[in-house]
């Protein structure tokens, strides 16, 4: 797998994020982040098999726990998942 290049700051990092950076983030294994793509209220983004998350909506997701999104993008915030 190809090593992505730690990065400073939130801004510093890709406007999607694949699994690579996902591990680098939060220091989880490969696996739990494939295991956390799999979830349904995951806002994943997928390309035939290619897995990929806004780098926005990650960390909306990581800081409010699941969500309803409406039709504008924006996030109604249904319960708090405990990290």
């Amino acid at each position: 797998m190809k090593k992505h290049p730690k990065h400073l700051s939130l801004q510093d990092l890709p406007l999607t994020l694949s699994a690579a950076h996902l591990t680098e983030i939060p220091g989880i294994s490969q696996g739990t982040v494939y295991s956390l793509m799999k979830q349904p209220d995951f806002p994943l983004i997928q390309f035939g098999k290619r897995m990929l998350v806004s780098r926005e909506r990650f960390f909306e997701w990581l800081e409010y726990g699941t969500q309803s999104w409406n039709a504008s993008g924006e996030h109604q915030e249904t319960h708090r998942r405990p990290l």
